[in-house]
């Protein structure tokens, strides 16, 4: 079972979620970056009073980002500036196993 599941920096077991920000609608605010859980986002700083870059994936690895698709960046950005293009998913024949899992399942305990 070991050998089946992912390792999520190979770009091989893992289909990255990538979004694309719209030049003309973004306003450059960091509502994405805010809202974004994975820290996938990154803001580009402002340079000697020029407009702010777009802001863009953070890519630990080459062709690797920790976007995971979620769409709360898209949610929270006030322009409609974001699109997700590519969604997150783990490619066959790699499968997601939970650290809990059991054979059994179990109640909560009452107390």
């Amino acid at each position: 079972m070991g050998k089946n599941l992912p390792n999520y920096f190979k770009k091989e077991h893992i289909q990255y979620g990538l979004l694309e920000f719209d030049e003309e609608k973004c306003i450059r605010c960091g509502i994405c970056n805010t809202a974004c859980g994975g820290g996938s986002i990154i803001i580009p700083p402002k340079k000697n009073g020029e407009k702010r870059e777009l802001p863009y994936l953070y890519e630990p690895f080459p062709g690797v980002t920790l976007c995971v698709a979620c769409g709360d960046c898209t949610a929270a950005c006030p322009n409609d500036a974001i699109k997700i293009v590519q969604g997150f998913t783990v490619n066959e024949p790699y499968h997601y196993a939970r650290i809990a899992q059991t054979s059994q399942f179990t109640y909560p305990k009452k107390y």
